[in-house]
């Protein structure tokens, strides 16, 4: 069966018009070649409607410092993805090179 569509809740922003959503916690971020991107959770809607949103339709900094500042700094070696950084992380054998 298939579900009707959910009215979300609206917020009236300082116009007056209630065309503004509120943003209850950023899941994750991720770099674009545009900016930042933050994958972010409305308030009181379900999981299923988060979304990507850009750095610049971001209405609330102070969200976003928040988020920044609780996910741990990751070290060159750590942002390393595949195979080549699965190699360059392993201690090489103490072979010999013969010129």
């Amino acid at each position: 069966m298939r579900e009707p569509p959910r009215p979300g809740p609206v917020f009236e922003n300082s116009d007056g018009n209630g065309d503004n959503y509120e943003v209850e916690y950023i899941r994750d971020h991720r770099d674009m070649a545009h900016g930042q991107e933050y994958y972010i959770h409305w308030k009181g809607w379900p999981s299923s409607d988060n979304e990507w949103i850009h750095e610049d339709d971001m209405e609330s900094l102070d969200l976003i410092a928040e988020y920044l500042s609780s996910i741990p700094t990751q070290t060159p070696m750590q942002r390393t993805r595949g195979r080549r950084g699965a190699r360059a992380a392993r201690p090489t054998s103490g072979g010999t090179v013969i010129p």
